[in-house]
């Protein structure tokens, strides 16, 4: 997991796991929102 490698270089476990989980959560409320949508 080369990202996750070079994303510690920068950030400290903290900000690692607030990055990562705030990551997830725009991808989840992305899938609701496609999944709300309307179809065309």
């Amino acid at each position: 997991m080369r990202v996750v490698a070079a994303a510690r270089e920068h950030f400290d476990e903290t900000r690692l796991t607030h990055l990562v989980w705030t990551i997830a959560a725009i991808n989840a409320w992305n899938r609701v929102g496609i999944a709300a949508s309307a179809p065309a």
